[in-house]
């Protein structure tokens, strides 16, 4: 078996501290987001990465930028986290008073708020992705650093989850979503925390 590709969620921000829904917003890492970085980069030390692709946002580009070391970083507008619209910067404990979270989570696939998106168009953006760049045929790992919505439907992409599932499992900042491939091309995809 060999690693194919790496998908890992930036470290942390303000508003993920304060339990906000974040989005298209386009925030900074805090100083524990600095922290999740950093370890993220020590963690794959002992990758050599053929490519490393990053949603422009600049949790996730910052992010990319401390685990390349000085390397080329591919922004890709398609590994944006999903757009919450009316919702993002909203407390998720708001959120659920206001009755839009219910509604969102009744069927993250098909809701999509005011001003949003749907997990399935979120999904049609990283299957776009993935069919433009063609990185499960490159011949090294690649490295993409998003978002938690993303890496959700990453994860669909590797067949680890239906997209159904995958909208509802949690992707820490911590967590890195793992695909390999074996002698004849199938691919096994894991999460290790």
């Amino acid at each position: 078996m060999r690693t194919i590709l790496i998908a890992a969620r930036h470290g942390e921000t303000d508003y993920n501290a304060r339990d906000c829904f974040q989005g298209h917003l386009d925030a900074p890492l805090n100083e524990r987001g600095l922290a999740h970085a950093a370890h993220l980069a020590a963690r794959l030390s002992g990758h050599v990465f053929t490519q490393i692709y990053a949603s422009p946002l600049q949790r996730a580009r910052q992010t990319a930028e401390i685990v390349a070391a000085g390397r080329p970083v591919v922004l890709d507008e398609r590994l944006k986290e999903i757009d919450f619209g009316i919702m993002d910067g909203m407390p998720i404990a708001d959120a659920r008073a206001s009755g839009l979270y219910a509604l969102r989570d009744k069927d993250r696939m098909s809701y999509a708020p005011e001003g949003g998106e749907s997990f399935t168009q979120l999904l049609r953006r990283v299957q776009d992705f993935f069919k433009d760049t063609g990185i499960m045929k490159a011949e090294g790992p690649t490295l993409i650093v998003s978002h938690q919505g993303t890496t959700r439907m990453i994860a669909a992409c590797l067949g680890l989850f239906p997209a159904t599932i995958a909208a509802y499992t949690p992707f820490g900042h911590e967590s890195l979503l793992i695909a390999d491939a074996d002698e004849a091309g199938r691919i096994a995809a894991r999460i290790e925390d």
